[in-house]
């Protein structure tokens, strides 16, 4: 069997139309995105859903005309769904809960979910190759590890969440010592893994603060499973926090052999990455 991914990129409404976007920035690197390493994907093994999590008053354009102008011939889900709150990182949390709640309603196959910022290049080839002999009716969870000390400053954030405060930190008090969680540039997650875990994920996804943290909380406390380590995480879900973006001249060695890089904030070098990979072919 051939596994199936669904990969779903949530990001602002305005990002969906680079000509009346409010934030310039944010469009431009979304339809990088569109048209570099997404157009990369094999369309009998992806679905794209988007996810608009905005206030219905913030949406600048049809969401799907502009899509599938890019990716005419993927199968494609929009989510007309609206959070309820603005429409920034704090809320990022009810913007995930959403994308989950309709990756498990949605006619469409898949096997694994591929969630993944909009700052970001990712091989889509190797990605694939390190799926495609997993098994996506156990298990499964990865993405870059990030190590979790309880009462650091993410935790105090969640203060002004909308969960009862006790019980969280009653979740973190359970916690062990060597927790970690994937950063939220990119992380997959097994249809298995998901649905044993939606649940719980409702509880703590109902709130402010960061979402990559509170997806690990959840998995973990409705299925006792942890981040799946042992693939050289650091090295292929890479961070380029601290590289040079000003002229994306990263060594092709690291380039090769990594599945993600994240953060980008520069879209030209999303574009420079992706032609420096294409001239290898």
């Amino acid at each position: 069997m051939i596994n199936k991914y669904l990969l779903t990129i949530p990001t602002r409404s305005n990002a969906y139309d680079p000509f009346y976007a409010k934030d310039k920035r944010c469009a431009s690197l979304f339809s990088s995105c569109l048209t570099t390493w997404m157009k990369e994907l094999p369309k009998d093994q992806f679905t794209i859903l988007s996810f608009c999590g905005a206030t219905r008053e913030m949406l600048h354009s049809d969401q799907d005309f502009f899509i599938n102008s890019y990716l005419p011939n993927f199968t494609h889900v929009s989510s007309n769904e609206m959070t309820p709150k603005p429409d920034n990182y704090l809320n990022l949390p009810l913007k995930t809960l959403a994308i989950f709640e309709k990756a498990l309603q949605i006619d469409q196959d898949w096997d694994f979910l591929i969630k993944c910022d909009d700052d970001i290049y990712v091989n889509t080839q190797n990605l694939i190759n390190f799926l495609e002999d997993k098994d996506p009716n156990s298990h499964f969870y990865t993405g870059n590890p990030i190590g979790f000390k309880k009462y650091n400053a993410q935790v105090k954030r969640l203060l002004f969440g909308y969960i009862d405060y006790n019980d969280y930190m009653k979740d973190i008090e359970s916690l062990p010592d060597d927790f970690k969680y994937a950063q939220g540039g990119l992380y997959i997650i097994s249809r298995h893994t998901l649905t044993k875990s939606i649940e719980y994920l409702k509880k703590v996804l109902q709130t402010q603060g960061p979402e990559d943290f509170l997806v690990a909380l959840g998995i973990y406390k409705a299925t006792g499973h942890r981040i799946n380590l042992g693939y050289r995480n650091g090295n292929i879900f890479y961070s380029a926090v601290g590289l040079n973006e000003k002229n994306c001249d990263w060594e092709i060695d690291i380039l090769k052999n990594l599945i993600s890089l994240h953060p980008l904030k520069n879209p030209n070098c999303i574009f420079s990455i992706h032609n420096k990979l294409q001239s290898l072919k």
